[in-house]
């Protein structure tokens, strides 16, 4: 019995000292990306890209260095989770109208708008009425940079997933809200909705 006993805190000794193993390699990780050898800060700086995920994401984000190099070296490691991050996630958005609205009913909008600038430059999307298609592929890319530009405002803040779930479930309900003003205003340009041709028409797929 006492030998069975002794085996067993052996065991736990060994996944104690293990556990504690782990946790001064990831210290080092960060340490050592002040090193003042080259090739340390280089291994530290793979070995943090490889084992990146939203918990060192935050604890890198959140660190404060005043070495040039390492705030460079994180910067790159950060940019690379985001990208990746947010890569593997898709935001939906559902609104009850046809196609996306003109980008002309966002309000206060900007002619010099770039987005209408690149739906329009090779003429492909240039039709005439009732479909201006150039104005709604302009609001599809509005679209895309819009969600990204929220998505990574909440990824830069959250402390982890739960809170970067529940925040973009919020702004993406706030892009809807744009979406829908826009569409109202389409509406009025018709005359209303009964005039508008494109209420006729598929629901949209987004």
């Amino acid at each position: 019995m006492k030998r069975v006993a002794r085996g067993i805190a052996i065991q736990l000794l060994m996944l104690a000292w293990f556990f504690l193993l782990a946790i001064l390699v990831r210290g080092d990780d960060v340490a050592d990306l002040s090193s003042d050898k080259y090739a340390v800060r280089q291994k530290a700086t793979q070995s943090l890209a490889k084992r990146m995920n939203f918990k060192l994401y935050t604890e890198l984000r959140d660190r404060k260095d005043d070495e040039l190099e390492v705030q460079q070296r994180i910067a790159k490691l950060l940019r690379g989770f985001e990208s990746k991050y947010l890569a593997g996630k898709e935001f939906k958005i559902v609104i009850d109208y046809p196609e996306l609205p003109w980008i002309c009913h966002e309000e206060d909008y900007d002619y010099s708008d770039p987005h209408l600038f690149l739906a329009s430059k090779d003429g492909k999307y240039n039709d005439g009425s009732p479909k201006w298609t150039n104005w709604r592929v302009a609001t599809h890319l509005w679209l895309e940079d819009k969600i990204t530009e929220e998505a990574l405002s909440v990824l830069r803040t959250s402390k982890d997933e739960k809170e970067f779930k529940a925040l973009i479930s919020d702004r993406t309900k706030s892009v809807v809200l744009i979406l829908n003003r826009m569409i109202e205003r389409e509406d009025q340009w018709w005359g209303g909705q009964e005039k508008n041709p494109l209420r006729k028409e598929r629901k949209p797929d987004l």
